[in-house]
Formats: structure tokens, sequence, C-alpha cells
């Protein structure tokens, strides 16, 4: 093999293991924002309603 198409073919090898990762990163950081933005969504605490009284039985 020539050496100059090893050396292009080393570095599309390392450039596709550098976006690979960067990928996987990238949709590790967008779980956690799912995450984060579903638990605030579920979050009884966020919800704004007019609350609600206990009643008494007497």
């Amino acid at each position: 093999m020539n050496t100059s198409h090893a050396k292009a073919i080393k570095g599309m090898s390392i450039a596709n293991i550098v976006l690979a990762s960067l990928g996987i990163i990238g949709i590790l950081i967008a779980w956690a924002m799912l995450g984060v933005g579903g638990a605030a969504i579920n979050d009884s605490a966020t919800i704004t309603s007019t609350p609600t009284r206990a009643t008494s039985s007497r």
C-alpha cells in the first residue's frame, strides 16, 4: 500500500473514532437533559393550582 494512502486511512480512522465518541457524549447529555426535563414536568410543586384544604370530619 502506498504510504500516503496509509496516512489518509489512519487519519480517517482517528476522525471516525473522535466523531463516534462525540456522538456518544452528545447522546448521554441529551439523555440527561430529557431526564431532568421529565422530572421537572412531573414534579407536583411546579404545577400552579389552588391548594385544596383538608376537610375535618366533625
